[in-house]
């Protein structure tokens, strides 16, 4: 199984959080945004950590891959 650490909990960062869900072969290990109360949403409906920062995400051992979903 692969571990995706996601940036972004916005409408973007939802849709992608419920295709990690569906998918049998992924599974969501954190969120970050920089709206914490919007990443802990995901986070809790998808039973996954809040990262407070990108040097939390990148220290997180279950985190094989990260998905992008911030506004350019």
């Amino acid at each position: 199984m692969l571990g995706f650490a996601l940036f972004g909990a916005g409408r973007i960062g939802t849709l992608n959080a419920r295709h990690l869900a569906a998918n049998p072969r992924a599974s969501l290990v954190c969120v970050h945004d920089v709206l914490g109360e919007k990443a802990r949403e995901l986070a809790t409906k998808h039973d996954a950590k809040v990262a407070p920062d990108a040097e939390a995400v990148f220290a997180e051992p279950a985190v094989d891959a990260v998905l992008i979903a911030t506004p350019p």
